[in-house]
């Protein structure tokens, strides 16, 4: 199961793994389950891709390289951040996260995930990271701060 957002929209989909990439089916639009018709056009979507594959295999390729940056950034967090024990959440270890302000971040990705601080749900029997959420508390500037 996915929840993500796309605009103002929240989308819930089950997704498969294929050999040619992820593939997802609309379940529900902002909670609510979709109607005949938006079945229907979601329906007509996945079968264009049974048919032809070729933007599964963009997806995927933006999917791996995705995962790449994020373990980048992931392996970023034990130097970035400083951490407290902040209590359970429905049995999960709940624990703040902010900046490290020892840490010089390399990269101007690693500048932006420096500039978060939030909160980390860890699965401890599953030993599994299971949320995380953070909100930036400063202001990056890239180029003299004519991008940001």
């Amino acid at each position: 199961m996915v929840e993500k957002r796309a605009g103002k929209q929240t989308l819930t989909e089950v997704q498969v793994e294929t050999r040619d990439g992820p593939l997802s089916r609309l379940l529900a639009i902002d909670g609510t389950a979709l109607d005949p018709g938006q079945r229907q056009q979601d329906d007509a979507r996945i079968g264009r891709l049974m048919k032809d594959p070729r933007p599964l295999l963009k997806l995927k390729q933006a999917q791996d390289e995705d995962e790449l940056k994020l373990q980048k950034l992931m392996s970023l967090m034990p130097l970035a951040f400083l951490y407290d024990y902040d209590g359970v959440e429905e049995n999960l270890l709940r624990v703040k996260f902010r900046p490290n302000p020892g840490y010089v971040p390399p990269t101007y990705e690693s500048r932006v995930i420096h500039s978060l601080a939030g909160t980390i749900l860890i699965d401890s029997k599953e030993t599994r990271l299971a949320r995380i959420s953070g909100q930036l508390m400063n202001q990056v500037t890239f180029g003299f701060g004519l991008l940001g």
